[in-house]
């Protein structure tokens, strides 16, 4: 089906999609270790945030959902609420309530990286309750807001040279990163997209790849 213009410009800025550079990127673990480092919660949170979004690519509103019930270090691995998979999304479908915000949405486990276990092993002191917490009252969540402030501020005070300050670049990196080395399922495992229509725009022909896979396929059986 031949495409007009218009529909071939916005598939192409649809592949162009900004991520972070390598040198940004190991500046952002580096400065988020820093504030790791330090024992004020404030800085903590705003090391750990960082660490997360650059790890696993959850949307803020999935961070922000996170109990420290949901990690398990044994298994390295992660419970997330993925409000963007639903599997009820109509109001005539159980699970979907009028004005309830995140109703709908459906359970999902991902890996974490080995590093990540390693900081929140160091950092994570209660045995439950919510993740993200108001540095005055531990018990209660911090809004979801306050993240998204706590990332613009880690941008800021960071002084690393163009990262932005919009919290969601860090999701196109880890999307940008692991279309690079994984298949399209893997991206969309992820980060969680409904479609792998949706996760394509992160992956890119890669004969280094096609190679690795072509190898193992035929590893055991060749003479």
């Amino acid at each position: 089906m031949e495409l007009n213009g218009q529909t071939q410009q916005k598939r192409v800025e649809k592949r162009n999609i900004p991520s972070l550079t390598p040198d940004q990127i190991r500046a952002v673990f580096l400065y988020a270790d820093k504030l790791l480092a330090t024992p004020l919660l404030g800085a903590q949170r705003r090391g750990l945030l960082a660490w997360v979004l650059m790890t696993t690519g959850l949307r803020i509103s999935e961070v922000y959902r996170l109990d420290v019930s949901d990690i398990n270090l044994t298994s390295q691995t992660l419970r997330v609420w993925r409000h963007k998979r639903y599997r009820q999304s109509t109001p005539n479908d159980p699970g979907w309530v009028k004005g309830v915000r995140y109703s709908g949405a459906v359970r999902d486990t991902i890996p974490i990286h080995p590093a990540l276990a390693e900081r929140m092993r160091a950092v994570i002191k209660a045995p439950s309750g919510p993740l993200w917490i108001i540095t005055w009252n531990p018990s209660k969540r911090c809004a979801v807001r306050t993240l998204r402030q706590d990332w613009k501020r880690f941008a800021r005070d960071s002084g690393i040279p163009g990262l932005p300050q919009g919290v969601h670049i860090t999701r196109h990196t880890v999307g940008t990163l692991m279309g690079y080395t994984g298949t399209v399922f893997d991206v969309m495992n992820q980060l969680g997209h409904a479609s792998i229509a949706n996760a394509s725009c992160y992956v890119d022909r890669n004969p280094w790849r096609m190679k690795e896979a072509l190898k193992i396929a035929f590893d055991d059986m060749l003479p």
